[in-house]
């Protein structure tokens, strides 16, 4: 998701080499998962151990059927 995040250029990553995943993980976060779990209430996020599962809620289905 990060990737493709990253190739859409729906994220900026300004970051050194050694540390470019970790830091394209934290942007995809902050920009565009935390607004749609805190603002938005489009998706949920379960953890499972340091996975990190993403799931959308109705109210995000609500939207993605509305918007398309």
């Amino acid at each position: 998701m990060a990737k493709l995040a990253d190739e859409k250029r729906l994220i900026v990553v300004n970051a050194k080499e050694e540390n470019f995943q970790q830091a394209r993980f934290a942007s995809l976060d902050k920009n565009i998962i935390q607004p749609l779990l805190n603002e938005w209430k489009f998706v949920e996020v379960e953890r499972v151990g340091r996975t990190r599962w993403i799931k959308m809620t109705q109210e995000g289905v609500g939207a993605v059927e509305f918007l398309s």
